[in-house]
């Protein structure tokens, strides 16, 4: 399954992203820059990833009910599963 594997990197950038201090990168201004724009990509990345997470998950249960219905032999499977996978950004 996909959506742990996203999850647990969305874990350990914002870990990463955490680590971000000024311990690491100093207080000089061009460091101290660099680090700020870096934690912002970090927790923007996040976002992403626990977003992918949430979209895999939704696209699983549709697969899912789609596999129930063509295991009732209900012929409009194909179709429904292409109508609900283009609501999923």
């Amino acid at each position: 399954d996909i959506a742990p594997k996203l999850e647990e990197a969305a874990g350990l950038l914002d870990t990463n992203s955490r680590l971000q201090t000024e311990g690491k990168w100093s207080a000089e201004s061009g460091p101290k820059a660099f680090a700020t724009k870096y934690e912002k990509y970090l927790t923007e990345e996040v976002a992403a990833l626990q977003a992918m997470a949430k979209n895999a998950r939704a696209f699983a249960d549709k697969i899912s009910t789609a596999i129930d219905m063509l295991m009732k032999n209900e012929g409009d499977a194909a179709a429904w599963l292409d109508k609900e996978a283009a609501k999923i950004p």
